[in-house]
């Protein structure tokens, strides 16, 4: 049983939720599709997919059964912790994937102050 509420938080326009086993705050995998802009938010799984290694180095890869689709297709929701979703956005290789990598940077405060000349 936990011992404080739970959190939201939304952050460069994706929300994330620690209402896990773990506590870990993390983020859906359609929301970051939608976020990057996706015309189909739920391809960000082929990407999920394809890095899966690398997104298992900073931790599981919660998952879970979900139906989708008209036809009543089986699938799986992904829910990335904050690592794996920097990882994910870090590879993004369009613009407004960049930009939210930076916004992510930014808010968890690992960018330091530029100086000005």
């Amino acid at each position: 049983m936990r011992d404080r509420p739970n959190l939201t938080l939304s952050v460069a326009g994706l929300t994330l939720r620690d209402d896990f086993e773990d506590g870990q705050p993390r983020v859906l995998d359609v929301d970051i599709g939608r976020r990057l802009g996706l015309v189909r938010p739920e391809d960000i799984r082929w990407e999920l997919h394809k890095y899966a290694d690398d997104l298992a180095h900073f931790g599981d890869l919660t998952s879970f059964p979900i139906v989708h689709g008209e036809g009543n297709r089986p699938s799986r929701e992904y829910w990335l912790n904050m690592e794996q979703t920097f990882f994910v956005l870090g590879r993004s290789e369009t613009q407004l994937g960049r930009a939210l990598f930076r916004e992510f940077i930014r808010v968890a405060g690992l960018s330091q102050p530029r100086s000005r000349r």
